[in-house]
């Protein structure tokens, strides 16, 4: 993922928390493991494989708002 096309996915998702953020751009730019992000944020692991999912995922593109899961 480029830095941009991350800026534009946490535009979408405001509530996440500065080291929330901190941990999912270590991730998903610099290519970290979620729990080496997390070590190094010092937040939980689990806070970071949540976010993730939720940034990864499809935002439509009219509204930039994330779209509904589909069901298996």
């Amino acid at each position: 993922m480029t830095p941009s096309d991350f800026r534009a996915r946490i535009a979408a998702h405001a509530r996440l928390g500065p080291n929330t953020i901190e941990a999912c751009r270590l991730v998903l730019i610099h290519g970290l493991t979620p729990s080496e992000a997390a070590r190094d944020v010092r937040i939980h692991r689990s806070s970071v494989t949540r976010a993730i999912k939720r940034i990864t995922h499809d935002i439509c593109p009219k509204c930039g708002q994330a779209l509904p899961r589909s069901a298996p």
